[in-house]
């Protein structure tokens, strides 16, 4: 889930919280805008970051998608 505004006490935090989806706040005004539907996005929960396609974040230097 992306979410362009909320803190942790957001809904959109409490849905991922209850449902188990990874949630990401963006501090970009017009980021889902941006994205376009059935587009593949990469959420990067520890650094905050949201990237355009799929990226791979194991260390195995393959590229495979986890």
């Amino acid at each position: 889930m992306i979410a362009e505004v909320g803190g942790e006490d957001s809904t959109a935090a409490q849905i991922a919280q209850r449902t188990g989806i990874p949630a990401i706040r963006v501090a970009s005004a017009d980021a889902i805008a941006s994205l376009q539907q059935g587009e593949i996005v990469t959420l990067d929960l520890v650094r905050g970051e949201v990237h355009l396609s799929a990226r791979s974040h194991n260390s195995d230097g393959k590229g495979a998608i986890v």
